[in-house]
């Protein structure tokens, strides 16, 4: 049995880095979705879903920023941003880029 020399080891350092950036993700995850629950946001797709469920398997809901804000009373602003953040954590993804309409992710 013969040991392969040539192989790179990760570095500790290298470790830390990986495991840092990915619980900045599952972090920000966790409040992105628990700020989305208390703002009613995730209610107010699980209502708007229920009339189309009656009908066939529902696999995602698409909606626009513009309307969340509209139908929540909420800033446009702020849900924008809401929003992006929801994206980079894998919450959300783009539907159509024109309309700026978003789906939820299959989970």
């Amino acid at each position: 049995m013969t040991q392969n020399h040539n192989e790179t080891e990760v570095s500790i350092k290298e470790q830390i880095k990986k495991f840092m950036v990915k619980g900045f993700y599952g972090f920000n995850t966790i409040l992105t979705f628990g700020l989305g629950r208390r703002l009613g946001i995730f209610d107010y797709l699980y209502e708007k879903s229920m009339p189309l469920s009656e009908y066939k398997t529902i696999s995602s809901i698409t909606f626009t920023p513009e309307e969340l804000s509209e139908n929540l009373n909420l800033s446009l602003v702020h849900i924008d941003a809401w929003v992006h953040m929801a994206l980079e954590c894998g919450i959300f993804e783009i539907d159509n880029q024109l309309t700026r309409s978003l789906k939820t992710a299959p989970h």
